[in-house]
C-alpha cells in the first residue's frame, strides 16, 4: 500500500524583526533565513520518514529544486512533482520578539496544478491506497473526484481553512483530519466537536487537540488518544507530523489506537526541535521515544 501526498512546496522566508512592521515604515531585519515548507511537502517527508511508500505530486518552479532533493533524500518518489514555469510557491513570514507573526503567501507554482497533471499522477497508483490532501493547492473537487473513480481513500486536511472547502463532497472522503481552529470553522460553531456531529455521518474523522491528544470518530463512535509530554520549541511541523505518521502507520496495518499513539510520538518529538521538516523524526527514534514517552493526563 501507498501514500500519495498532493500538495504545496513552499520556500519560506523567515525575517526575524523587532515589531511586525506597520504601513508606510522601513526596518531593519536583525536574521533572514530561507526554509522548505509547504504542508504538502512537510506531510511527505513524515510519511516517508515513517517507512510508508511515499509518492509525492504537485508542482515547483525552477528555484525549488532543492525541495525535490529533500524529498528523494527521505525516500520519497518525485516523479509526479513537475517543475513548471514561475516561481516555486513562498512564504514571506515575519516574527518579532514576542512569537507573533504575520504572513503573506504567493501561491506560485502550487496554483499551477493541470487535470492532465492530475489524472497521470493518481494513475500511478492502486486502488486502496491512501491519497493526502490540503487546501494549499488548486483544483481539489476535480482531485477528490478522480480519487473517488479510481478507488484510492483520499484523507483531507482542510488546512488553511476557507469557505472554498465547503463544496468539497465529505462522502467521497475516507477521513478528514483537522485541528480544533479549523473544526471550529468547518461546523460555524465554537465548539470543534459540533463538526464530528455534523460530517461524523459522512466520513472518518481524526481531531487533533494539541496537549489534549486526538480523537477518532468512525460510524459515530468515537476513540481518544493522548498526547506526550515533551518540552516546546517549535509547533510549525506538529500536525503535518502527526499526519504523515498516522497515516504511514496504518498503511503498516497498524490499528487506529495504535497508529494514533505513534503519530502523537512524532509530534512530540518534531516540537521540541526547531524547523519544519528538519524537526520530523524517523521511524527508528519514534520507537524508542515511546518506551518511556509519559503521556499527558486528561483533565
Amino acid at each position: 500500500m501507498k501514500i500519495l501526498v498532493f500538495g504545496s512546496c513552499n520556500i519560506d522566508l523567515v525575517y526575524s524583526v523587532k515589531s511586525i512592521v506597520r504601513p508606510g515604515e522601513t526596518l531593519a531585519v536583525g536574521e533572514l533565513n530561507q526554509f522548505p515548507g509547504g504542508k504538502g511537502f512537510n506531510q511527505a517527508i513524515a510519511a516517508a520518514r515513517a517507512g510508508a511508500q511515499t509518492v509525492f505530486a504537485g508542482c515547483i518552479g525552477s528555484d525549488g529544486e532543492f525541495l525535490r532533493r529533500m524529498l528523494n533524500e527521505a525516500g520519497a518518489d518525485t516523479r509526479s512533482l513537475l517543475t513548471v514555469e514561475g516561481k516555486t510557491g513562498q512564504a514571506t513570514i515575519q516574527v518579532d520578539e514576542k512569537g507573533e507573526n504575520a504572513i503573506l503567501i504567493y501561491p506560485g507554482a502550487n496554483a499551477r496544478i493541470t487535470r492532465e497533471h492530475i489524472r497521470s499522477a493518481l494513475a500511478g497508483m492502486e486502488r486502496g491506497d491512501y491519497l493526502l490532501l490540503q487546501n494549499e493547492i488548486n483544483e481539489l473537487p476535480y482531485i477528490v473526484q478522480c480519487a473517488a473513480e479510481t478507488g484510492l481513500r483520499t484523507v483531507l486536511n482542510p488546512s488553511p481553512f476557507d469557505e472554498s472547502l465547503r463544496g468539497i463532497d465529505l462522502s467521497k472522503l475516507e477521513c478528514v483530519i483537522l485541528n480544533e481552529t479549523e473544526a471550529c470553522a468547518f461546523a460555524r460553531s465554537g465548539d470543534p466537536f459540533d463538526f464530528i456531529a455534523q460530517a461524523g455521518g459522512l466520513t472518518d474523522i481524526v481531531l487533533t487537540l494539541g496537549e489534549g491528544g486526538s480523537v477518532y470518530s468512525h460510524g459515530g463512535r468515537t476513540e481518544r488518544c493522548c498526547a506526550y509530554k515533551t518540552s516546546v520549541i517549535d509547533t510549525t511541523a506538529a500536525g503535518d507530523t502527526f499526519t504523515g505518521y498516522l497515516f504511514a502507520s496504518l498503511c503498516s496495518g497498524a490499528a487506529i489506537g495504535e497508529a494514533c499513539r505513534t503519530a502523537a510520538g512524532a509530534a512530540a518529538i518534531a516540537v521540541s526541535r526547531q524547523g519544519a521538516a528538519a524537526s520530523i523524526p524517523r521511524k527508528g527514534e519514534v520507537a524508542e521515544w515511546l518506551k518511556s514517552a509519559e503521556p499527558i493526563t486528561a483533565r
